[in-house]
């Protein structure tokens, strides 16, 4: 199956060579498994961290970036083309980072989107405002800029080339200008107001082409989309699911509800069900403390089914805790 990073051991077994390309996050893979392959490193003593991504699930980005922080081994990370929103946090965590002279750095503030009440949409924007101040040491101790000068650059969405950045401070060492770079998969490139044209030429798909990752990535995302509003209750038949690369949504779909149909007694074997589960504010809570969690605002609980869901997964299970069609 696809993923948007490699991480393999370097022929001398004392370093080894990460790439982060395409969206952080992105094909069902977590930042739980970059882990797990990077603990299988063992005992290394240098890391080249190749990045070229637009970003990605923040709380991903997050991790990575606090596993890579913490690592025993030098990083000297390159940015091969784009280093956008979490992309460029995970960067932060290079020893030396090292720039072409046409490579884009991007920060800016975190967003995302929310349904709810009133106070649901004040309880995201505080948690917005929580990712932001986390997000701000990792450039200011990079950079050693002020934390009032880093909101002020994530407020405008600054885009920096090579040159900029190590004016800046994002990054060490300049390289000559690259001709090409690889394309992006990702509509999260359209989000980006300020992008600019020359770099978004060179790494976007032309207008009336159609790219073999694009199909693939429509297959995850529904079946992503189908298993969202479980709580990660049938985890093992997702992946199961997603490493078929015949299995489409249709057929995950039949799938999913014949092992559900296998652990459920009908009360009317007749007539199909709509299976609701709500109580109290359980799912806007369990969310809300996953988040948190994260964050490190709080002790992560155990069995908290919505701990481990995408931002997007958790947007799905809140907007069909209410009722909300997401078909």
């Amino acid at each position: 199956m696809k993923c948007w990073y490699t991480i393999k051991a370097a022929s001398d077994a004392t370093s080894a060579n990460i790439s982060i390309y395409e969206e952080i996050g992105g094909w069902g893979i977590t930042a739980q498994q970059f882990s797990e392959d990077l603990k299988a490193l063992g005992d290394i003593s240098h890391i080249s961290l190749h990045v070229h991504s637009p970003g990605g699930d923040v709380f991903d980005g997050i991790a990575i970036y606090n596993l890579l922080n913490k690592h025993p081994a030098k990083i000297t990370v390159y940015i091969d083309g784009l280093a956008a929103s979490m992309a460029s946090v995970i960067a932060m965590a290079g020893d030396r980072i090292v720039m072409p002279e046409n490579a884009l750095m991007m920060i800016h503030k975190p967003w995302g989107i929310s349904g709810g009440n009133a106070n649901d949409m004040r309880d995201y924007a505080e948690l917005l405002d929580k990712v932001e101040n986390v997000l701000i040491p990792a450039y200011a101790r990079k950079t050693g800029k002020s934390a009032e000068v880093l909101a002020s650059l994530l407020e405008e969405e600054t885009w920096m080339d090579g040159r900029e950045c190590v004016a800046q401070g994002f990054a060490d060492e300049l390289l000559p200008a690259v001709s090409a770079m690889a394309r992006i998969e990702s509509k999260r490139i359209e989000d980006f107001e300020h992008m600019p044209e020359n770099i978004k030429g060179m790494i976007t798909q032309p207008k009336g082409s159609t790219g073999s990752v694009v199909p693939e990535q429509n297959r995850i995302n529904g079946i992503k989309d189908l298993f969202a509003m479980f709580g990660g209750k049938h985890d093992a038949l997702k992946m199961q699911c997603l490493e078929d690369a015949d299995c489409t949504p249709d057929k995950a779909k039949d799938l999913l509800l014949a092992e559900i149909g296998r652990n459920a007694t009908p009360s009317n074997k007749n007539s199909f069900s709509h299976v609701y589960v709500g109580n109290g504010n359980i799912v806007g809570d369990g969310i809300r403390q996953g988040l948190n969690a994260r964050l490190g605002h709080e002790r992560a609980e155990r069995g908290n089914p919505y701990a481990m869901m995408s931002l997007f997964e958790m947007a799905q299970a809140s907007l069909v805790e209410r009722g909300i069609s997401i078909s």
